[in-house]
């Protein structure tokens, strides 16, 4: 029986020559795990160069991928585990049929090749959800920064995690590793899972929630809390807000949830309301002149809307040092940067007309009487 272990662990396919490993020295013939020396070492080589020539891909890959489409970097991504299964599935025939390796070394090579093949379908089909979604998004009718496509995008995420666990999990029932062993003792700290996980699935629930009630979408100027910023990403995770100073703030979407959001762009038109305070001794006559000037003024502007009640200056109070004029008009634009730039022009155009009335803007002084 001895004897014929050691002729089957030296028993090789037509590719190698009785000579070649007759010919070797010692301690090359010698067996070690059940299989010679020879082969554990030439099994490790094509180990090493499956990995090298996988390595010297995954580089291409990423040279190839600068200057690219989404698509296009995801696919050449998909690309570097599609060459590794492919090198595992060559060297594991090439090792089967003309190695031969046996006893414990060829059942932990066999395992291995089994797991690598699992863990790169994996790995392949976290980055195919990518590319389909991807490739879904290119089409005309979806623009890429919409929020169509970032919904794509988070479910991709999602689906990817999820089909790359299960094919993880079979991998590991397929080397011996218990699957429903696994699934169970998941089960036993499912509590401790959940409590660690939960601010986790909360941010998950409000990223969809942002996709469902659409509050805003990725490209919105919107103000949340006490900060203002344009809406650039919508995560699983958080939401990336740029803010006027260009700086990036980085908010967990389940506190974004619970925060009053305004979202500017949803804007039809804007409330332009300023308060102008005259002196007090402006005449009534001017008074007169002033008003209709302004509502005059303001009218003619083309993004000024113009119906029975705006735009409208009337007096509302005679205070200490002004007569106060509470002006009002909708300003008929839907970004707001616009809506600074037609502020700036009206505001202009009223201190015009306080100059073209002969009147002037008040400010806080005193009038103090002296009698002798």
């Amino acid at each position: 029986m001895s004897n014929w272990n050691v002729a089957l662990a030296r028993f090789t396919g037509s590719w190698i020559s009785t000579e070649f490993f007759e010919a070797l020295p010692s301690p090359f013939p010698a067996i070690v795990f059940g299989t010679p020396v020879w082969k554990v070492i030439i099994s490790i080589v094509l180990l090493a160069a499956v990995v090298l020539l996988t390595l010297f891909w995954r580089s291409f890959a990423k040279r190839q991928q600068k200057g690219t489409s989404a698509l296009a970097r995801y696919t050449w991504a998909l690309s570097v585990p599609l060459v590794f299964s492919s090198l595992i599935g060559l060297s594991s025939f090439f090792a089967r049929t003309q190695l031969n390796t046996s006893g414990p070394f060829g059942e932990f090579l066999q395992a291995f090749v089994i797991l690598s093949l699992y863990l790169a379908a994996a790995w392949s089909i976290w980055l195919l959800c990518f590319v389909v979604a991807e490739l879904i998004i290119s089409l005309p009718k979806i623009s890429e920064r919409g929020y169509d496509a970032h919904l794509l995008r988070l479910i991709a995420r999602v689906v990817s995690l999820a089909s790359a666990a299960v094919i993880i999990l079979i991998g590991a029932d397929a080397v011996g590793v218990p699957a429903l062993g696994i699934i169970a003792s998941l089960g036993v700290g499912g509590v401790a899972v959940a409590l660690a996980a939960q601010a986790s699935v909360e941010n998950l629930f409000g990223g969809f929630s942002f996709f469902t009630d659409r509050p805003f979408r990725v490209g919105d100027f919107v103000k949340f809390s006490d900060n203002l910023g344009t809406v650039e990403m919508i995560g699983p995770r958080s939401t990336r807000i740029r803010g006027l100073d260009n700086s990036v703030t980085t908010v967990p979407n389940a506190q974004l949830a619970k925060l009053n959001i305004t979202n500017y762009q949803m804007r039809r038109k804007y409330l332009f309301r300023h308060k102008i305070g005259l002196e007090l001794n402006t005449s009534r006559t001017q008074l007169y002149a002033f008003r209709g000037a302004v509502e005059t003024k303001l009218s003619e502007h083309p993004h000024v809307e113009k119906s029975r009640e705006f735009p409208r200056a009337t007096i509302t109070a005679l205070g200490a040092y002004a007569i106060e004029f509470d002006v009002w008009a909708y300003v008929r634009v839907s970004h707001f940067h616009e809506f600074l730039l037609v502020q700036d022009q009206l505001l202009m155009t009223i201190l015009a007309v306080v100059e073209d009335s002969q009147t002037k803007l008040a400010f806080p002084s005193q009038t103090i009487f002296i009698s002798k």
